[in-house]
């Protein structure tokens, strides 16, 4: 009978599981003694400053002063503290109308910021990547060498294995686009990771909330509908990768089999251009000649939601129906996911919160265990922070 394998836990991963350990205090913590880091990692002294020299050499902590003699001989003990300027990382939304760059350090706060409009093509949007990224480095004293990730957030389906984006709505070229490997033409060395712009969006949200809440639904409302699943403090990404796409949902049987284009049944109801649509349907059809929405020659959903606060007919009838579709697959999310949270963000979530209290009470009555649904903190910077999060992950898992 053969023996059980013994796995052999060799001194150098012991070694880096002890820096990872040392340096997690430090972040958590610091400015930290060398003493209370031993005492709250149960690691031996000795150990504790073999990883701390390591990690001094590596340049990611710093001595926080100098050790002082005190009348007694009794020596202050040596503070170390976590040094955030040690690594840069570049996060990029390509939006639907704009690019958004943010370059942020290790402690995740975003230095410096600016966007370009969106050239609506997969191989120019690349190169400007390039460019701007060059130019922000450049704005703002950074050396190359010290870029050490790129995050991306994409529209449509990611494929994050491989780094191809299917799907991206108004973004022409090929339906499945090898972003990371056009992109690795250009930024060569620097670490890439492409994901789905509403994913990141939620990570972002996540971390920003001090991770309070672990399961969390992320629905993005504007031109277009996306959502992203944090069940347990993890992203679910689903076997394909289309876990979230809230877009899809049928949220009434009348809808089966009627054709929808390339798109979800729920994005052709509930998104902005859905709302133009209809309010112009309602406009044509001539039954008000008396509200003042009709005499608008360009509608659009911040006026329908303007012309709901102003008392407008047209624009109640609109703004209603889709508070209730919104209801409706909030509901069919909770009974399935129980989440803690729902995030709404958007355009159509930045004209306030009006819409709020008819949501909440379609969702207190459709669900058993109601989530608490907020509007977005952080709306277009979501998925920056999202992406700064990601980039420090892998940063820190390397090292």
């Amino acid at each position: 009978m053969n023996s059980p394998r013994k796995t052999v836990i060799r001194p150098e991963s012991i070694g880096k599981l002890n820096k990872s350990l040392v340096l997690k205090q430090i972040r958590l913590y610091g400015p930290i003694s060398r003493a209370e880091i031993a005492r709250k990692t149960g690691l031996s002294k000795p150990s504790v400053s073999r990883s701390i020299n390591i990690l001094l050499r590596e340049n990611l902590i710093l001595r926080e002063g100098t050790p002082e003699v005190h009348e007694k001989i009794r020596r202050k003990p040596e503070m170390l503290r976590f040094n955030k300027r040690a690594a840069f990382f570049i996060s990029i939304d390509i939006g639907g109308t704009k690019i958004t760059f943010g370059i942020g350090d290790l402690s995740g706060e975003i230095l410096k910021e600016h966007q370009i409009e969106n050239p609506h093509s997969w191989d120019e949007i690349v190169k400007l990547i390039f460019i701007e990224t060059k130019k922000l480095l450049k704005s703002t004293k950074i050396s190359y060498d010290d870029l050490k990730g790129v995050a991306v957030a994409a529209q449509g389906v990611v494929k994050i294995d491989e780094g191809t984006v299917t799907s991206a709505p108004n973004i022409m070229g090929p339906r499945e686009y090898p972003l990371r490997d056009k992109l690795k033409e250009y930024l060569q060395t620097v670490p890439l990771w492409i994901e789905n712009d509403v994913n990141l969006s939620a990570m972002g949200e996540f971390w920003r909330m001090q991770e309070k809440y672990k399961n969390i639904v992320y629905i993005s409302i504007g031109t277009v509908i996306g959502g992203a699943i944090i069940i347990n403090g993890k992203l679910f990404r689903g076997k394909n990768y289309y876990a979230g796409e809230i877009g899809w949902f049928i949220p009434d049987r009348g809808y089966l089999f009627k054709e929808l284009g390339e798109f979800g049944c729920l994005e052709r109801l509930a998104t902005g251009p859905a709302l133009i649509e209809k309010t112009r349907r309602i406009i044509q059809k001539g039954y008000y000649k008396d509200d003042f929405l009709i005499s608008n020659n360009s509608i659009t959903p911040r006026k329908i939601f303007n012309a709901y606060k102003k008392g407008s007919v047209i624009a109640k009838q609109v703004v209603k129906e889709w508070i209730e579709n919104l209801g409706i697959t909030i509901c069919n999310i909770s009974s399935l996911l129980n989440p803690e949270l729902v995030i709404l963000e958007g355009g159509l979530t930045r004209s306030g919160d009006f819409f709020l209290k008819d949501l909440r009470r379609i969702v207190q009555w459709g669900c058993q265990v109601p989530p608490e649904i907020k509007i977005s903190t952080l709306q277009h910077r979501a998925p920056l922070y999202g992406g700064l999060k990601l980039c420090i992950d892998n940063f820190l898992k390397e090292i």
